[in-house]
């Protein structure tokens, strides 16, 4: 099976990100009137995520006006990044090991929080396990239009008369949901917002999840796994230059759920059940450049 036959969800790492979903990434820039050329380009695949559109928090950013909505859903199908995962960075032919030693949450908007809580409870009930999850969150504010209709957010307000940060949400309603269902949590806060600088501290402060043979799988929503685990990946080799380096014997895995795309106006109304197809075309282009990075590095 060629590049071309892959996805964003079945990919090999190394796969010309340009030819993954039948050339999606060139339909979405051709359809935006941006060239990007024939051979993948991170500073090109940066620049479409900004024409697509600045998107720091779930659902607010502006429709793409070049491509309608029927189309949006139609390419981020195709492209396979709002598939479910459970396997090898390298390589969908390694799937998640049934236990493993180390499992890697971040903080991220309360929905996405709550929906990767979710993904890992239900994975327990699947068999699966692990020796420890670090449950990591940063400082930002959950005070964005995606949240404060949450209704955690809402009893939280109500309780203290302010937005909690991340790492407040992640304490008081992920932890308690990942420990009863089974799991060792560590809560670790960090004094940022930056996903980057947060996979560098963590990674620095724990050389100990990088060793030997120790495996280690992040966990998030659809559409965005890819690309925590390639910031870990860089984070954690900063500090064990060998680590997860063998295709054929993996230690990184990254699990992530799915979401069906919205592509009716009703649906994009319904956040709580249906993924924009233009929050997650944006996310789409990103994962190509995380994709593109992991692949120089290897």
């Amino acid at each position: 099976m060629s590049a071309a036959e892959r996805d964003f969800s079945n990919f090999q790492l190394g796969d010309n990100v340009y030819e993954l979903g039948g050339g999606v990434i060139p339909d979405i820039a051709e359809r935006l009137d941006f060239e990007i050329g024939t051979e993948p380009d991170s500073d090109k695949l940066g620049a479409l995520v900004k024409i697509i559109g600045e998107n720091k928090v779930l659902r607010e950013n502006e429709e793409v006006q070049a491509i309608s909505l029927d189309k949006a859903a139609d390419l981020v199908n195709r492209s396979g990044v709002q598939e479910p995962l459970a396997r090898s960075l390298w390589t969908p032919d390694k799937s998640l090991p049934s236990h493993i030693d180390t499992v890697i949450v971040t903080g991220a908007v309360a929905n996405w929080q709550d929906r990767t809580a979710s993904l890992l409870v239900d994975a327990v009930k699947r068999g699966f396990g692990a020796d420890n999850l670090y449950l990591l969150s940063g400082n930002r504010e959950m005070s964005s239009k995606s949240e404060i209709n949450n209704q955690n957010i809402i009893r939280y307000y109500k309780e203290y008369g302010v937005y909690p940060l991340e790492s407040n949400y992640a304490t008081e309603f992920v932890k308690p949901m990942l420990e009863e269902a089974g799991y060792n949590v560590t809560n670790e806060a960090f004094e940022t917002g930056k996903g980057d600088a947060i996979a560098a501290e963590f990674a620095a402060n724990h050389s100990d999840v990088w060793i030997d043979d120790k495996t280690v799988s992040v966990a998030r929503v659809a559409n965005a796994g890819i690309q925590l685990a390639v910031q870990m990946q860089r984070a954690a080799r900063d500090v064990n230059p060998k680590f997860d380096m063998d295709r054929n014997n993996p230690q990184l895995f990254v699990q992530a759920d799915t979401r069906l795309v919205a592509s009716a106006r009703e649906q994009l109304d319904d956040p709580a059940n249906y993924q924009s197809p233009f929050t997650a075309m944006r996310q789409l282009v990103l994962t190509a450049r995380y994709l593109l990075k992991a692949s120089l590095d290897q």
